[in-house]
């Protein structure tokens, strides 16, 4: 059963969590807004994928640009 309530009231407020909910819900209106070649040069730039990142740990180099904005 998952719990709806505790009595265990926390005494901060979540920042950290409430900025990175706000983070993915921008970022997901921002790749509905893209056609699908803009939306794949979207994923090139900012996805992370398995294969490329376990080379790089093994020390393969892999073609990876840099957006313009992060230089």
């Amino acid at each position: 059963m998952v719990p709806l309530n505790d009595n265990n009231p926390t005494q901060r407020t979540a920042y950290v969590t409430y900025g990175l909910i706000i983070v993915n819900i921008l970022v997901f209106f921002k790749e509905i807004s893209l056609n699908s070649e803009e939306l794949s040069q979207f994923f090139q730039y900012y996805a992370i994928v398995p294969k490329q990142l376990t080379a790089g740990f093994s020390g393969v180099d892999f073609y990876h640009p840099i957006p313009e904005w992060m230089t």
